[in-house]
């Protein structure tokens, strides 16, 4: 069915006729800029009548789609910084880790003896990534997005060598992903450990972080970063299951980036929770649960595991005396 072109103004019209009370002077600005689309078909389902309708429930305004809208923008800034440090200590982790293993031969991160045997197909594609980066920097026709110039200079300056920790900085997160999830198991261990080390020395609660556990928080990390890289809503999203959840993200990067910065992060994200309770009373229960938090409480209560207080290892004490 073809989809006519509408003015702002009638883009407001619509709007009214579906039940929405238009109060805010500045929505024809706002429609204009962030567009139609962007606003009310990524943000409408809260405020629906029903999920097959185009109605809205009474008292729904322009104003709480476009604080949903600006909630949800702000929750992918936060959400895609913590992603970058976490993506970070998963390319320094690896690119250390691997060439400890290795030391004194020159790129062997292109030789498949030393990935994992029983991923050979995986090896290959990987393989064949890594060698056209090698490749597109070596040529002298190659130019643009396709080279680097730090990697170009490894190859003039070392004989063709690029160390690893060089080369990880051209790897997406998917593909520094793939390297960690195709090394043998020994090197995958060996990172975990280090991720373990570097998580027990700020923290007074210690734990193990195993290379499964991992591969299953960089799963959800490389999925919710995509998300949030393309502009897209992220505070309902359920990338490949019902437990993706943006909760659970956040519960995840615990454990990938430093306690100092997690815990700014749980704050920031807790005064949007706020922000949202207030501007749209009505629907923010929903929309909170949505994200995977069961309520304000919930969330709070994480807080206080993530900042190790006095009152959750008492919790901790009086959970033990009672085993």
């Amino acid at each position: 069915m073809h989809k006519p072109f509408l003015t702002i103004q009638q883009q407001i019209k619509l709007l009214e006729s579906r039940g929405m009370i238009i109060a805010n002077s500045k929505t024809g600005e706002i429609l204009q800029r962030e567009g139609y689309y962007s606003i009310i078909n990524g943000y409408k389902t809260p405020f629906l009548e029903s999920p097959h309708a185009d109605t809205f429930v009474n008292g729904t305004t322009f104003d709480h789609l476009y604080q949903l809208f600006t909630f949800d923008r702000d929750l992918r800034c936060l959400i895609f910084s913590a992603i970058i440090r976490a993506e970070a200590f998963l390319r320094t982790s690896c690119a250390y880790c691997f060439t400890e293993y290795h030391q004194n031969e020159p790129n062997a991160y292109l030789r498949a003896e030393h990935y994992n045997s029983s991923m050979s197909h995986q090896v290959s594609l990987l393989l064949h990534e890594l060698k056209k980066i090698i490749q597109n920097n070596s040529s002298p026709e190659s130019v643009g997005n396709r080279t680097k110039p730090y990697i170009r200079h490894c190859i003039e300056m070392h004989n063709g060598e690029v160390p690893l920790w060089v080369l990880s900085n051209d790897l997406t997160l998917g593909q520094m992903f793939w390297f960690f999830q195709t090394q043998k198991p020994e090197v995958r261990g060996a990172v975990a450990q280090l991720y373990t080390h570097v998580y027990n020395s700020s923290h007074k609660i210690h734990r193990t972080i195993s290379a499964k556990k991992l591969d299953s928080i960089y799963r959800r990390i490389k999925e919710f970063r995509n998300i949030c890289a393309h502009d897209e809503r992220l505070y309902c999203a359920r990338p490949h299951n019902n437990n993706a959840t943006v909760f659970q993200l956040i519960k995840d990067l615990a454990l990938v980036i430093p306690k100092s910065e997690y815990l700014e992060l749980l704050k920031k994200i807790e005064i949007l929770l706020h922000k949202i309770e207030s501007g749209v009373p009505t629907h923010s229960r929903e929309i909170i649960q949505a994200m995977g938090i069961p309520n304000m409480d919930d969330y709070l209560w994480w807080q206080e595991i993530a900042r190790e207080s006095k009152k959750y290892r008492q919790y901790l004490l009086d959970q033990k005396s009672k085993e």
